[in-house]
């Protein structure tokens, strides 16, 4: 496993508006990989995007905004591989007022740990086990035929979560929000109200052999068939 690129391509950009000059650098680093690694990312502010795709390689775009110069040269994409396990993250160096938006490619094979403080989750098109977390942003995850022993486990603390499952799935259904609604596309998957604010689901979707958890703390939940 070898990182192919650090840095193809950075372009600075100078933004003038009403709030100041806002700096943008656009970096892109390549990763040859197996069919299935396992893909940790964490990032503090922007959001995530994470696609699957038929390559043995994980493709990072990344773009790193600031209002300055020196708050971007302060934030890194620390690329961090251990035989079949990837870690990308952003590293701040001194006070970080920044943030970094990820749109990554990754092997349909790929299983995912991504956590990200402040900004939206978007996952498809990926076969492996997926876990995501947001504490201010909503997760939205389309995550095909949900069977055998594979894992979905979304939460999200202040946001909603949308997962999407092919309609053939095979899972165990438990998702629970402290304050909003939970709603599924799948009758077996029933909801209830939890006191007064929160809501609850839980049921068996075909023979239940995946394992699907769904949490909010603020925010809907919707479990939606593809």
């Amino acid at each position: 496993m070898t990182i192919r690129s650090l840095a193809l391509a950075t372009i600075w950009i100078a933004l003038s508006g009403c709030s100041g000059t806002q700096v943008r650098e656009h970096v892109h680093k390549s990763i040859s990989v197996g069919s299935a690694p396992s893909v940790r990312i964490d990032n503090a502010v922007g959001q995530i995007r994470v696609t699957g795709w038929q390559q043995n390689t994980i493709d990072i775009e990344a773009v790193k905004d600031g209002m300055s110069l020196d708050a971007v040269r302060n934030i890194d994409i620390d690329v961090q591989t251990n035989g079949n396990d990837v870690t990308i993250a952003t590293k701040y160096h001194g006070f970080g007022n920044g943030g970094v938006a990820y749109t990554i490619s990754v092997p349909a094979g790929s299983s995912l740990d991504i956590a990200n403080s402040t900004g939206e989750i978007r996952i498809e098109g990926v076969d492996g086990d997926v876990k995501a977390t947001a504490q201010t942003g909503s997760v939205v995850v389309n995550a095909g035929r949900v069977s055998a022993k594979r894992s979905i486990d979304l939460t999200a603390t202040t946001g909603s979560i949308k997962l999407a499952i092919d309609s053939h799935s095979d899972a165990r259904v438990d998702a629970r929000a402290s304050l909003g609604d939970v709603k599924s596309d799948f009758p077996s998957v029933e909801s209830s109200r939890q006191n007064v604010v929160g809501a609850s689901a839980s049921g068996t979707i075909g023979r239940g052999s995946a394992s699907i958890r769904l949490t909010t703390t603020t925010g809907s939940i919707a479990l939606l068939q593809r």
